[in-house]
């Protein structure tokens, strides 16, 4: 049986990092992120 306290902690754990990568690409136009590498891969 999978542990409901690890897949909880792993979901918070994806919603920050998908609200940083939202905040930082904020502004950006399609052709702007893909022209830029390092924001590309986030």
């Amino acid at each position: 049986m999978r542990e409901r306290a690890r897949d909880k902690g792993r979901l918070e754990d994806i919603i920050e990092y998908s609200n940083n990568v939202t905040k930082l690409i904020k502004g950006y136009t399609l052709e702007q992120l893909v022209a830029d590498k390092r924001t590309y891969y986030l």
